[in-house]
């Protein structure tokens, strides 16, 4: 098993990520929100998924080493799927009013 996971060390930092990320998250949820336990395993759960994903992302197509991969997906999870989600909504609706603005909409 040992032998494993040094001949697949990626492997192993998104699973560590992900892990990592979860108690995070958990610890996060705990601390700061006073949420019900399936509100925050759902919480979690979610914040693992997406940081196994960004560690997936950073290390393919940013040439991002194994070594910052970690900190990503902890950073990741002590953010929290909320904020991230309030981060992507208020960008895609700064582009929009920018599409809007620049009268280039191309829904007409």
């Amino acid at each position: 098993m040992k032998n494993f996971f040094e001949h697949n060390s990626i492997f192993t930092y998104i699973i560590g990520g992900s892990v990592a990320a979860f108690i995070m998250a958990m610890l996060r949820s705990g601390g700061f929100t006073r949420k019900n336990l399936r509100i925050r395993l759902s919480e979690a759960f979610m914040c693992s998924m997406l940081s196994s994903a960004l560690t997936i992302i950073a290390l393919h197509h940013f040439d991002v080493t194994e070594y910052v991969a970690l900190p990503i997906s902890i950073f990741c999870g002590f953010l929290g799927t909320d904020f991230i989600k309030s981060i992507l909504v208020g960008w895609i609706e700064y582009k929009n009013i920018k599409i809007k603005k620049d009268g280039k909409d191309e829904n007409k």
